[in-house]
């Protein structure tokens, strides 16, 4: 099966996996696509995209309210819809803890992906995202998520 055959299954398959865990600022939760692909299944989407929205000061361990979590999963949704449409890019992970949440994506081509990001329909003020793109075409920060959530 081709590198983009597997991202699109993943997609299509949307299957995700929950764990919770206690961490020394509270509780955090990891949603990941299962199964994890294999080094050898990702090299169409090398490069890992990290947005990050901090809903709450950190080192309190605060967890969304209800509001809070209606914009995430909106959010969500949209940015999902825009970058996974076509397998542009695929999310991965999603991490909440400490008063932010992380979305994990992988993708085939970070331009435009930042072109969809900014063509979003916002919300009365723009979304307060982070975003940080790199290189890594093993999956390896996903793998490294996983594997400390199985620690915990």
């Amino acid at each position: 099966m081709s590198d983009v055959s597997s991202v699109c299954e993943l997609i299509e398959r949307d299957h995700w996996v929950v764990r919770e865990g206690l961490a020394e600022n509270g509780l955090w939760v990891l949603r990941v696509r299962d199964p994890l692909l294999q080094p050898h299944q990702t090299a169409s989407h090398p490069c890992c995209i990290r947005v990050v929205w901090e809903y709450a000061q950190q080192d309190l361990g605060a967890m969304p309210d209800d509001a809070t979590l209606g914009r995430l999963d909106a959010f969500e949704d949209l940015l999902c819809a825009s970058w996974e449409s076509d397998a542009t890019a695929v999310l991965t992970a999603v991490l909440t803890l400490d008063g932010a949440r992380q979305w994990v994506f992988y993708s085939a081509d970070v331009d435009e992906c930042g072109n969809r990001l900014n063509a979003l329909p916002q919300e009365r003020e723009p979304y307060p995202l982070e975003l940080d793109a790199f290189d890594d075409k093993a999956w390896d920060y996903l793998r490294e998520i996983v594997d400390n959530a199985d620690d915990a």
